[in-house]
């Protein structure tokens, strides 16, 4: 049995206090769906190790002495068995997660449609308010405190993005969230707010890393350091307080629709960038090079909004370019030039 397994993992190793099965959820089609997004495999953690963890309690054993030493909050408004478990990790200094399946029919906090926690009110600004700030107030150096912090903020923005809002925080409880979000951000490292994939899990764009940064220091207009140049004349990286946002690596070009007017005898292509948002807008320019030709881009609005609790706090760069029919050769090669101050590169499309 799985519980065989486990118990053959931890052997004689009982100075490791905590151990935890791979959450794996039965779906009502019968198919699995594994918690974690990445292979499973042994991980063994300590305070400043926090790149993966599992918050399902259910799926912990738990050396009994650590757990005497602790106590359940019945008075949380939720996530009571979150802040238990941040407890006992941080009481037994590090925890191993184990390849060792565990099946549940409960739904964890990343499916954002059934996990029941984000129907209640409560769970946005009074659970962020008593059980994540004091947390953080009771352990201000440990980057594990940190780092749960930031995921339990992901997490509720990621249950409310776009289509998926639950309409429960409006008007001043929307306000209070958004102060009770920054306080908390507030107590974190610029470095872990805008940890991109956390626990392996792609819960929201890259993007939201800046959204946090000006949560954090409430200044909607904040943008980062752009450091062009080096060795490579077409890389850059984006950077705040030293915490590292984004780099070239990711930005790149897509083509969202393609259109031939018979009228004017024209290609009308309408595209956008992914992950310009380190960029003034204003001082972008686009091309479309193809073949010896190029041909400046005119930058839109179109299908840009990207919400959150119905508030829009993102707008891709989006753009149109219109090309001749005359110019259209069989074999011609696209791609679009991005042009912005003295970084000159073409964009992967």
């Amino acid at each position: 049995s799985d519980l065989a397994k486990m118990e053959k993992k931890i052997g004689g190793s009982w100075e490791t206090g905590i151990w935890s099965f791979y959450p794996v959820g039965l779906m009502p089609n019968g198919k699995t769906k594994p918690y974690l997004p990445f292979a499973s495999r042994d991980y063994r953690h300590s305070d400043e190790r926090f790149s993966r963890f599992s918050m399902y309690l259910p799926g912990y054993l738990i050396r009994g002495d650590l757990a005497q030493n602790l106590g359940f909050d019945e008075n949380a408004p939720e996530d009571a068995d979150v802040k238990f478990l941040v407890g006992a990790i941080l009481e037994g200094k590090d925890y191993v997660l184990t390849d060792v399946p565990l099946k549940t029919a409960d739904p964890f906090e990343n499916d954002y449609y059934n996990y029941r926690r984000q129907y209640n009110p409560v769970w946005y600004t009074g659970t962020l308010r008593e059980v994540y700030l004091p947390l953080l107030k009771e352990y201000p150096d440990s980057s594990f405190v940190q780092a749960m912090a930031v995921y339990q903020i992901s997490i509720r923005f990621a249950c409310n993005r776009n289509d998926r809002s639950k309409n429960l925080l409006q008007g001043e409880a929307l306000d209070k969230f958004f102060e009770t979000v920054s306080q908390v951000l507030e107590l974190v490292d610029d470095s872990i707010a805008v940890t991109y994939n956390m626990n392996g899990m792609k819960m929201l764009p890259k993007y939201m890393g800046l959204v946090f940064l000006r949560l954090k220091y409430r200044d909607p207009e904040l943008m980062p350091t752009l450091c062009v140049g080096g060795s490579c004349p077409s890389a850059y990286a984006a950077v705040y307080n030293g915490a590292l946002l984004d780099t070239h690596m990711t930005l790149k070009a897509a083509i969202t629709c393609l259109d031939y007017n018979k009228r004017t005898k024209e290609l009308v292509i309408d595209g956008r960038l992914t992950n310009a948002y380190v960029f003034d807008y204003d001082q972008i320019r686009c091309q479309l090079v193809m073949g010896d030709g190029q041909t400046d881009a005119v930058p839109t609005r179109v299908y840009s909004l990207d919400k959150y609790f119905g508030i829009s706090m993102y707008k891709d760069y989006t753009f149109q370019v219109r090309v001749s029919a005359a110019e259209l050769k069989a074999g011609s090669t696209l791609a679009v030039r991005f042009r912005y101050g003295e970084l000159v590169m073409n964009l992967p499309l």
